[in-house]
């Protein structure tokens, strides 16, 4: 099953579409034959069976009346794959071999946009979220932009998180874009860090000294300044884009400064270690419970700011390769 659907289920997503009426539909599945059944899950409680299938000769079947657009998810337990269905036609078709539905227009869209978004996130960021865009723009007035857009959220820019989740596109009335909406207004505001200086604040680092932030940022370089945890593991899915980034670009004027949110000494010693982490790291060891996190309204993590020589911020949240294409535009 591909990686980005494969999170919503991980979310166990609201996803009952109050928003349209009721659809009678038949499934039509094929599944691998050692398997003798099929759970069926509607995402908005995905702790519990919806139905349980009996698989014959690697076929099964499901009829139901469910909210027009609702997400279903089918899961074989054996082989740990799962479908993601859209109930929007009367005729689906599943194929748990592949982790592919079928048989209806949004169905056949959300798998397509699917493959091509993973393809792109594996080579360029900025050309999937531009993709992403033109995705939406399509389909603003259906559900389709709405688990995409979830699914992708933390590789937005600013910019384009505000059109995305503009309260006047339609697809935002859909059930499940409350949790877009979530993440959206808890970043608002640090949105509005971009443009603004820095705020200085007192950091600790290995040895339980005190250091200013200001001995860093606003002293010529450009200073990217990176929250994170060890016990993170999307932090830890960061550090091989930000050891590229350093490599390449701290003997021309550009530095790291690490913000550790851990609570355990040892446990953020030992990952700066394991990850072989040369710049300079720093921590109050109380999670969120500090100056620097509070300053910057950090909620969740990862989480990064970059500032200019001047000690400008210039971006916000640059995951994966949007690091590496801030700095490339940045630093010519």
């Amino acid at each position: 099953m591909k990686h980005i659907l494969s999170l919503l289920l991980l979310s166990t997503l609201t996803l009952t579409a109050a928003w349209a009426g009721k659809v009678k539909f038949t499934v039509q599945g094929t599944v691998d034959p050692k398997v003798k059944k099929i759970e069926v899950f509607d995402a908005a409680n995905a702790r519990k069976a919806l139905a349980t299938l009996t698989v014959t000769d690697g076929t099964f079947t499901y009829t139901n009346t469910l909210p027009d657009d609702t997400y279903l998810v089918f899961a074989d337990n054996v082989n740990k794959r799962h479908c993601f269905v859209i109930t929007n036609g009367e005729n689906i078709l599943v194929d748990l071999i592949q982790g592919k539905a079928s048989g209806t227009p949004l169905n056949e869209e959300l798998y397509a946009v699917v493959d091509t978004l993973e393809t792109l996130l594996n080579k360029n960021q900025a050309q999937a979220v531009k993709y992403l865009e033109k995705v939406v723009d399509r389909h603003r007035k259906d559900c389709l932009p709405v688990p995409l857009i979830l699914t992708c959220y933390k590789y937005l820019p600013p910019e384009t998180a505000n059109r995305l989740c503009d309260s006047k596109m339609p697809y935002t009335r859909h059930p499940l874009f409350w949790r877009v909406a979530k993440m959206y207004e808890e970043d608002k505001p640090r949105y509005s860090l971009i443009g603004k200086k820095f705020t200085n604040v007192t950091l600790h680092n290995g040895r339980g000294e005190k250091v200013k932030l200001s001995e860093a940022i606003g002293q010529g370089k450009y200073v990217l300044v990176d929250f994170w945890a060890s016990w993170c593991g999307p932090c830890m899915g960061e550090m091989p884009y930000l050891k590229e980034c350093y490599a390449k670009y701290k003997d021309k004027g550009f530095e790291i400064v690490g913000i550790s949110l851990d609570k355990n000494r040892a446990a953020w010693i030992n990952a700066i270690a394991q990850k072989e982490l040369s710049w300079p790291q720093y921590s109050d060891l109380d999670q969120f419970d500090n100056e620097a996190a509070s300053t910057y309204q950090v909620s969740s993590i990862p989480w990064n700011f970059l500032c200019d020589p001047e000690g400008t911020i210039i971006a916000i949240s640059l995951r994966g390769e949007a690091l590496a294409e801030k700095l490339a535009e940045v630093m010519k």
